[in-house]
């Protein structure tokens, strides 16, 4: 399914020479960088992931710092242009700790917002959010 949306929206890319040739070469036997270091490329993965892992409980104070706090602006932006009205449901697809995902919800009574990370301290990061959420729903009925 996700082929045919990206060969919709960019032509000839599952057919490129591009893509061909990447397919055909070995990932064993080259190399890429991190950080400082010549890493082979079956490593990387790896090593991106530990490092979100390890950065998880400030990731959203580094978007903050990291973009001179014009992430925020953007989400903000990007609310309201969906426009969502109660009833909306919301997917952020890798959406780290979910905060897309809470500020839809926050801005839109009876709506629901779903959020998917590949990583799971992000994923725990975002479900103390929600449960926090609802015990502050509740406490104040």
């Amino acid at each position: 399914m996700l082929r045919r949306i990206l060969a919709c929206r960019i032509p000839n890319f599952w057919n490129s020479p591009t893509q061909r040739l990447v397919s055909k070469t070995s990932d064993a036997d080259e190399s890429t960088h991190f950080g400082f270091q010549t890493i082979p490329k079956t490593e990387k993965v790896g090593r991106v992931g530990e490092v979100f892992h390890r950065v998880a409980n400030q990731y959203d104070l580094m978007n903050d710092l990291m973009s001179g706090f014009t992430h925020r602006l953007w989400k903000d932006a990007m609310i309201n242009r969906l426009r969502p009205v109660p009833g909306s449901q919301f997917l952020d697809v890798a959406g780290g700790t979910g905060k897309m995902s809470f500020l839809f919800i926050h801005n839109v009574d009876l709506s629901r917002g779903y959020c998917i990370s590949d990583y799971t301290s992000f994923t725990k990061i975002s479900c103390t959010r929600s449960a926090a959420i609802i015990l502050q729903h509740y406490h104040r009925l």
